[in-house]
């Protein structure tokens, strides 16, 4: 739904860019703003386009919150309410991404240690073996893609902060690069 409401206001900026027109100052999508939308000197074509993008993101913001309520009602039960306390003690992690993390992983006993809930995730490494040679490579991206994104998110939280994990981040970034030492910040944070 986020990507849905993104890629309208992307088009309503398309339409902007097409007829050299300057947005509104501050946010050009609240609600204040939508008669400025309206009024623009555009053609019939272009007008209903506007008006059906506005009734797209209105009707998307009230889905959003419907299921943040929701997320939010259901966080405080059983049997979220525990694991989300504990999960939310990782930097990085909030209600919403705590949530999309045990709604992923499900029972945790099901795997034996954390090797599995890694590759679970996809953030291991591939790797290939014939022989005596043993190659590896990039994340395998296989598993729980939202969990992935999860962690990926937390991990640039966790980052930004002075204390362990930026620590740990630095000198990764500056052997591997930002893309691999993020990664490897995310699969720590999962394991």
């Amino acid at each position: 739904m986020i990507q849905e409401r993104s890629a309208a206001k992307n088009r309503l900026h398309n339409i902007l860019h097409r007829h050299n027109l300057v947005l509104p100052k501050g946010n050009p999508f609240k609600l204040g703003n939508k008669n400025w939308w309206e009024e623009l000197p555009l053609s019939c074509p272009d007008q209903m386009q506007i008006r059906h993008y506005w009734l797209m993101i209105d009707h998307l913001n009230e889905l959003i919150n419907e299921t943040e309520t929701v997320i939010a009602e259901r966080s405080a039960t059983e049997p979220w309410r525990d694991a989300l306390t504990f999960l939310m003690q990782l930097p990085g992690v909030g209600l919403y991404t705590g949530m999309t993390i045990l709604a992923a992983i499900g029972e945790i006993q099901r795997f034996a240690d954390p090797g599995k809930l890694v590759g679970y995730s996809g953030l291991g490494a591939r790797f290939h073996a014939s022989g005596d040679h043993y190659y590896t490579g990039k994340i395998s991206k296989e598993g729980r893609s939202e969990l992935r994104a999860a962690f990926i998110a937390s991990a640039w939280m966790a980052v930004r902060c002075p204390d362990h994990w930026r620590e740990l981040f630095q000198p990764l970034a500056k052997r591997i690069g930002k893309q691999k030492a993020i990664t490897a910040i995310a699969r720590k944070l999962l394991a």
